[in-house]
């Protein structure tokens, strides 16, 4: 899965979170199993701040990745933190 899908989502001018979240699944299906859009913030016209749920599997916790901008193109510049306050 490459996150570059997601910036072009995230990059559509008057989109929310609501329709990003919802055209997730239409590029990848069945990626809802996996994660979930969890926050999502506009920053000027190019930039961008999200938070995605990685759904915890066997017992294990949720984690989750903050994205940006910067984050676009597999640069790798996102940690994936363990958490229980995202639900």
């Amino acid at each position: 899965m490459e996150w570059g899908y997601l910036a072009t989502l995230f990059r559509q001018p008057d989109w929310n979170l609501a329709q990003i979240a919802n055209a997730i699944p239409t590029l990848i299906p069945n990626v809802d199993q996996l994660f979930r859009l969890h926050e999502f913030a506009k920053v000027g016209q190019d930039r961008f701040n999200a938070t995605i749920k990685i759904i915890g599997r066997m017992g294990e916790p949720d984690r989750v990745v903050r994205m940006s901008d910067a984050t676009n193109a597999g640069m790798g510049r996102f940690v994936i933190e363990e958490t229980e306050e995202v639900r």
